[in-house]
């Protein structure tokens, strides 16, 4: 009866969606576009005093709160699923309170097994797909890691396979983060995203030869270490429309001292999403990305919002 019931639920939700009209978005996100948010949830949003748990309860309980653009780690197990971690690095073990295996790669069954911090749940890409399905007005970094092509080539080839099998329009409402011109073309190759961010932290080029290669693709958003922002940095990046979120930035001295600067955002652990109020969706180049997220009718809001409420959002990959 279970099963019927859920079937039922997902075929009307599928026709709704499919004969609906669009009308004006009730969600600010969609209006605004992801720039109309100037705070960064990190790895999902510090949780009970933790960090870097790329957690669903993170996510969550920090969406509750507000935010509305959040990042993500993405990394692949041993047998080749997208999970949600920062690296798979012994230490990360120990900081998450998870035994630390003979190989330090595990497999996705053990992923989704291990609870971090002996409370918290793992996250698979499927599972935040679904997330993105279901919150429309939310917006998604995704940090991969990866400068390997074959990997980069696996890791965005699961991520159009999964959204072409949940929603495809989730994919104007995930931008990667880019870390050369190389990891560019094979990414836009794979999946032609409406924005990107050019996160610099693997890179030591000069601001010139960066900000030459952002005006050739017109990416108009980078992300990086404050430490890089020095006076004549920021001056050439306002001078070519550029605007910054820095990373990862969980002091409210530091924060206040960026924003003197110029800079538009920042990535944050335990920063509230409403630290920002007087420039939200004000940012100067606001109108030179792409908004991203279709516009969705209140029926198939409410339809999407009705499923979630009688089944959880994602099974979380397995039974955990």
């Amino acid at each position: 009866m279970h099963y019927l019931i859920k079937r039922f639920i997902l075929l009307l939700t599928s026709a709704m969606l499919l004969f609906s009209v669009s009308i004006p978005s009730m969600a600010y996100a969609q209006e605004k576009g992801f720039l109309g948010e100037t705070m960064i949830a990190h790895a999902m949003g510090g949780i009970d005093g933790f960090e870097n748990t790329n957690s669903y309860e993170a996510w969550e309980m920090n969406y509750k709160k507000g935010f509305r653009f959040f990042e993500t780690d993405l990394i692949l197990t041993s047998d080749g699923k997208l999970v949600a971690r920062h690296d798979w690095d012994p230490y990360l073990y120990m900081k998450l309170e998870q035994p630390v295996p003979a190989e330090s790669i595990v497999p996705y069954q053990k992923f989704m097994t291990t609870k971090i911090h002996y409370n918290y749940s793992p996250l698979d890409f499927r599972c935040i797909a679904r997330i993105l399905q279901t919150h429309p007005d939310m917006y998604l970094d995704i940090d991969t890691k990866e400068l390997d092509p074959a990997i980069i080539q696996k890791q965005f080839s699961i991520i159009k396979q999964t959204a072409e099998e949940i929603d495809p329009e989730i994919l104007d409402r995930i931008i990667p983060e880019i870390y050369t011109p190389q990891m560019y073309d094979i990414v836009m190759g794979i999946i032609p995203f409406k924005n990107v961010i050019y996160s610099i932290y693997m890179i030591n080029d000069d601001v010139d030869t960066i900000i030459s290669f952002m005006n050739e693709h017109h990416i108009r958003v980078m992300a990086t270490d404050p430490a890089r922002l020095t006076s004549r940095f920021m001056k050439k990046l306002k001078e070519n429309n550029i605007i910054v979120y820095a990373f990862t930035i969980n002091s409210e001295a530091e924060f206040a001292a960026l924003k003197a600067t110029g800079n538009y955002g920042v990535y944050t652990d335990v920063l509230p999403p409403d630290m920002d109020t007087d420039r939200k969706g004000k940012g100067l180049f606001l109108e030179t990305a792409e908004t991203g997220g279709e516009k969705k009718s209140g029926l198939s809001l409410l339809l999407a919002n009705l499923y979630e409420t009688i089944f959880p959002v994602c099974e979380l990959g397995l039974k955990i």
